[in-house]
Parts: C-alpha cells; sequence; structure tokens
C-alpha cells in the first residue's frame, strides 16, 4: 500500500473551528490504522515564532513548521492543537498564507522520487492581506504542483462571503490537477457524510488462472483425470477472478485494563471433560478430532481418512451451465460478496473473447449461471455471471461480475402473504379491505430506485470506487456512483462516536480519568445528534447530494395511505417489555404469561425413542 503524506497549512487569524475538526478527523483515523507509512506536517501562518528551511535569510516571517514528516500519535496531537491557537499581536501583513501554502509544497518536493500521495490542506479566510499573487513563485506553482501530482483542498470559513483573496485562490486552483475548493464547515462536515473510500485490494481471489468453459462435460471434469476440456469441442477463456465488493468491518479493536498504565489483556482458552468423578479433566488443544452429529444422541469421529473419503473431488474453473432473464433473477440474490471476471493479459484472444461473449449476453439482456470452484477440491459454488462495462477514462472495459447464487437449504426468502384476507398463526381470520393489496403495489413502486436515478444502461458501471489506484485519505465530496454505497451507516457511525471521544479527550491531561468519569455517555457522546435509525442519518452517509432523499419523497404519499389503512400505531421496545412484565405480575396460575418456561404449563412430555429404537 502506497505511502501518503498530508500538509496543513493553518491562517491563525481566521475561525479555526471547523478546519481543527477536519483536521482532527483525518489525523485520528490514521492514529486508529497505525500504519507507519502516514506522514503529517504542519504549518501555522501568523505564528508568534518563525520557524522554517528560510527563516534564516530572513524570509516568510510569521510562518511556522509546526512537524514535518511525523507519524501522528495521541500524545503529538496534543501538542499539534496547543500549538494551533488563535494568533494574537500580529499585525495583518506580517505574513502572507499562500508563501505558507508554497512552502507546504517545499516540503513535500523532498518525496518527488518516492512513491507517495500528496496532499495539502490549507484552512483560511483571505481577510489578510496577500500581496504574493503576482509573484514569480505564484506563477511557477502550478506546474510544481502538478508535476508533484499534489491533492490540494482550500477550506474556507464562511465561504459564500467570498473576497478578493478567496477569488484568487478560486483562480489558482483552477491551474492546478487536483484542486478543490470548499467551505470549511461543509469540509468538515463531510467526514459524516462522505466518509474516505477504501480500495478493494486487487489480489486474485483464485490463485490459479482460470478456464471459462462453455460446452464442457462437467460430469468428466468430476470423475476422469484424464479430461482436458481444452481438447474437447468447447469454449475455453483463460480469466481471473478478483474482489468486487466486500463487506465492511469495523475497526479491529482490542481489550485493555484502564489504569495508571494501560495494559493489554490477554486472553487463554483452556479446555476440559468432565471425568467419573466429576472433576475436569484438562485436554491439550489438538488431541482431539472433529465429529459429525447426524442425530440427538448419535456422533461419529471425522478422522482424516473418512474426510477424504467425504471430500468431493473437484477441479478449478468456471462452467457455464445455462443462460436466464437479467429480470427473471430475484433481487434477493444479489446480497452477498461480489467478484469481478476479467480476461488475461498474457493472450488478447482471451480479451478478445470475453469482450464478444459479455456484449453477447448484453444484447440478451441475460446473465450466465455457472459452477464455480475456486481452489482444487474447494466446494461447488452456483454462481451468476453478470456482463457489465466499466467506464474508466471514458473507454468502456468489458468483463463480468459474478455473484454467489443460493442453494434451496440456504434460501431464506420471506414470504409475503395477502393483507386483504390472511390467517394468522394462531388460526385467527383477519379481513382487510380490498385496495389494501393496490395500496401496498403503489408504496412499492414509488421506491423504484431505477426511476429517481434516471438508469438508461444497468449493465454500466460508472464508479471511481471500481477503478481507484489508491487509497482515498481525504474525506472530499467525490462522484460516486449512488447505486453503490461506499460506506456501512452502521460502522460510520461508530467510528464518528471513536473519533468524538478521541478529539474530546485532548484538552484534558489524562486520557484514563477523562474515560473514568461520572455520566460518561451523558457529558461526553450525547449531544443534538438523533439515533442512527433515524432516515436523515442513514441517507446522509454516502453522499452530500442525499440521493435517497428523492425516493423518500415520492413515497410519503403512498405510505400515508398505507399506514391508515393498516392501522398502525408506533411504540418502543422498552415500553413493549413494561407491558409484557406486568401481564407476568397479574398473570394467573393457568396462564402462559405466569410460566418462566417455554412449554412448562403443557404438562410433562413423552420420553423420546433411541435411534435404534426407531430403525427397528
Amino acid at each position: 500500500m502506497s505511502k501518503e503524506i498530508t500538509v496543513f497549512v493553518f491562517d491563525l487569524t481566521c475561525d479555526l473551528a471547523p478546519g481543527l475538526s477536519y483536521f482532527h478527523d483525518v489525523v485520528i483515523a490514521k492514529i486508529l490504522k497505525a500504519r507507519k507509512t502516514d506522514f503529517i506536517s504542519i504549518i501555522a501562518c501568523y505564528s508568534p515564532i518563525t520557524a522554517h528551511a528560510y527563516a534564516d535569510d530572513g524570509m516568510f516571517k510569521h510562518v511556522e513548521v509546526v512537524c514535518h514528516k511525523e507519524v501522528p500519535t495521541y500524545k503529538k496531537l496534543q501538542q499539534w492543537t496547543k500549538k494551533l491557537a488563535p494568533a494574537a499581536d500580529i499585525k495583518p501583513d506580517a505574513a502572507d498564507c499562500f508563501d505558507a501554502f508554497m512552502i507546504g509544497a517545499g516540503l513535500l518536493n523532498e518525496t518527488s522520487k518516492l512513491k507517495f500521495l500528496r496532499n495539502i490542506v490549507v484552512f483560511t479566510d483571505g481577510h489578510a492581506p496577500m500581496s504574493s499573487w503576482n509573484t514569480d513563485l505564484a506563477t511557477a506553482s502550478a506546474g510544481a504542483i502538478n508535476s508533484l501530482d499534489i491533492n490540494v483542498i482550500v477550506g474556507v470559513p464562511k465561504l459564500h462571503q467570498e473576497n478578493e483573496n478567496i477569488a484568487q485562490w478560486r483562480k489558482k486552483l483552477q491551474e492546478f490537477r487536483r484542486g478543490h475548493l470548499s467551505d470549511a464547515s461543509v469540509l468538515a462536515n463531510s467526514t459524516n457524510y462522505t466518509p474516505p473510500l477504501k480500495r478493494v485490494r486487487p489480489i486474485r481471489a483464485a490463485k490459479d488462472i482460470l478456464q471459462l468453459r462453455l460446452g464442457a462435460d462437467v460430469a468428466q471434469l468430476a470423475t476422469s483425470d484424464s479430461y482436458d476440456p481444452s481438447s474437447d469441442t468447447c469454449l475455453c477463456l483463460e480469466v481471473e477472478v478478483y474482489p468486487a465488493v466486500k463487506t465492511e468491518k469495523p475497526i479491529a479493536a482490542h481489550q485493555y485494563l484502564v489504569g495508571a498504565s494501560v495494559s493489554q489483556i490477554k486472553t487463554e482458552t483452556s479446555y476440559y471433560i468432565r471425568g467419573e468423578g466429576e472433576e475436569n479433566v484438562p485436554i491439550v488443544k489438538g488431541d482431539w478430532v472433529d465429529g459429525f452429529k447426524y442425530s440427538n444422541f448419535d456422533l461419529i469421529a471425522v478422522d482424516e481418512s473418512l474426510r477424504g473419503l467425504a471430500t468431493l473431488k473437484t477441479d478449478t474453473g468456471l462452467d457455464i451451465l445455462g443462460f436466464i432473464h437479467r429480470e427473471k433473477v430475484p433481487m434477493a440474490y444479489f446480497t452477498s460478496e461480489s467478484f469481478y471476471v476479467v480476461p488475461t493479459s498474457e493472450a488478447q484472444g482471451n480479451a478478445i473473447g470475453v469482450a464478444a461473449f459479455c456484449k453477447a449476453l448484453i444484447e440478451l439482456d441475460s446473465f450466465a449461471i455457472t459452477r464455480y470452484v475456486q481452489k482444487p477440491n474447494d466446494e461447488v459454488q452456483m454462481c451468476l455471471l453478470m456482463p457489465v462495462k466499466i467506464l474508466h477514462n471514458k473507454k468502456h472495459i468489458y468483463a463480468f461480475a459474478m455473484t454467489r447464487l443460493p442453494f434451496k437449504e440456504d434460501e431464506k426468502m420471506g414470504r409475503f402473504p395477502k393483507l386483504t384476507n390472511f390467517t394468522t398463526t394462531s388460526g385467527r381470520k383477519i379481513d382487510q379491505p380490498e385496495d389494501l393489496d393496490m395500496k401496498m403495489e403503489e408504496f412499492i413502486r414509488s421506491k423504484d430506485l431505477d426511476a429517481v436515478l434516471g438508469s438508461s444502461d444497468p449493465h454500466t458501471i460508472s464508479n471511481r470506487k471500481v477503478t481507484m489506484r489508491e487509497p482515498s485519505s481525504l474525506p472530499v465530496e467525490l462522484p460516486v456512483q449512488p447505486t453503490l454505497t461506499p460506506s456501512s451507516p452502521a460502522i460510520q457511525k461508530y467510528n464518528q462516536n471513536l473519533k468524538k471521544i478521541i478529539a474530546k479527550s485532548l484538552g484534558h491531561a489524562s486520557l484514563s480519568e477523562f474515560l473514568q468519569q461520572d455520566k460518561f455517555v451523558e457529558n461526553v457522546m450525547s449531544g443534538n445528534e438523533t439515533n442512527l435509525f433515524n432516515l436523515g442519518n442513514i441517507l446522509s452517509v454516502n453522499g452530500e447530494s442525499k440521493w435517497l432523499v428523492d425516493v423518500n419523497k415520492k413515497s410519503n404519499e403512498a405510505s400515508h395511505k398505507l399506514v391508515e389503512s393498516l392501522d398502525i400505531e408506533y411504540t418502543s421496545k422498552k415500553f413493549l417489555d413494561q407491558e409484557k412484565q406486568k401481564k407476568k405480575w397479574h398473570a394467573g396460575p393457568n396462564s402462559r404469561f405466569g410460566h418462566g418456561t417455554y412449554g412448562a404449563h403443557e404438562g410433562p412430555y413423552e420420553e423420546e425413542l433411541e435411534l435404534d429404537q426407531l430403525l427397528e
């Protein structure tokens, strides 16, 4: 993974609150990742101290390099935050923010021969006079910034009150290949609604190059070691399988004992069996084999020989078994992790063959049902091979997206009975108005995402997350195709709370005392934020555009009609628990609410028969 260095430039004469909020979020995220290849540099403009490489020459006064190319830690972040205090007794014309910016570019020039992701983030309001716009240094800045491929972000408090210097910043950023001007408050809030995109590492899911086969004898593949599909009358294309959409996981956490010295808690597991005298007999891990339980009372030990006999002999590859029209595939099947199937780059014929096959399926508006074996003697997966066109640099790349299909025993499909006339599990019949099914149908159709997004080509993927070669570290709003939400709302909320705790602790001398204060949640965590399941929170996680809000607006009228017809009332779980407890207190001896064990009031059960008795 690439190294990264970010330079923060603070104008100490402006409102620092939104800038520090963004700074804390980015740096705390790096601290939690604990990567030794992430570096931070900080420059303070209008500082009472002049400290940089050109200070001895009397140049660029009141510009201080607070730190340079340092790996962030919690203690360092505390020190840096103290340094970034509002300027006092510094004349407005004593420094120049663009000069501080160019000093930051000079710091990044030290990494010009190294593979780095380079970022400069500037926070300024442009109120202080700046005389460096027309200097030779400013004229040459675009070439220097673009040659180093630097991402430049300028955050301005109250951007709507634009002044002459901000107009100059806007003009200068247009000269940069990667320049971005934003309101500082929007930038600070972007950490909530636009989490950094995580690149899915392009590591092959299948270790070997696989064959995509059409027309091979699958039966011989499983039974004959001498069968060669490439010599048979079938289509064989060499492909590779890469991960596409993976489940997002929360930050890995460890357990620590909080005290004067923080110590990590180690967990050890011991194993034992119950001896004849009811004593515990310790067992060393590895002194047992797995067992297969084929009834409530019978077990069989599965040793290596039995495991080998029970293993289905399989060979790697992708075998197409049939085709299905796109609209006939239930949407519930598209919920597992997916993969990309792409041609190998070693032979041009593979790319042409895969592109032709993919284009043919697109024209037929169909998918291929595929038998997929990832590695030798691995399980057989039934998958759906979906043709896609990936838009990259204004060019289309033909490939396949693949997702696993469930076998019958793995299906968990919901049962949706008619709303107008149905019978409950207790046998009670309920009759509803005849138009209730129609209202439910209207409500479901009002949630049509394609109608809101105006998607005309379901096979085209235009998404930076798919083609990105480097991870995005700075939370800036980026154009991401909304049908692929890049972040989990639950995990994002967890990360926000964790960062909030760390940010609020920076002003305290002791982190352990801060964490152990009374009413920690009420004093630190509570605020104006609503809970995770508030619709606004969920919709705002994956982009400021709030693309799902339009869907919600269209369904408002239909949902109101449905709620009125169903006579729905909302209540809290706490209230329901209280009601259940009351029923238990007032329950009679024969009431089911008076029994703590399920089925205890039904009397004794018959003794269960042994397996041998059942087989007689």
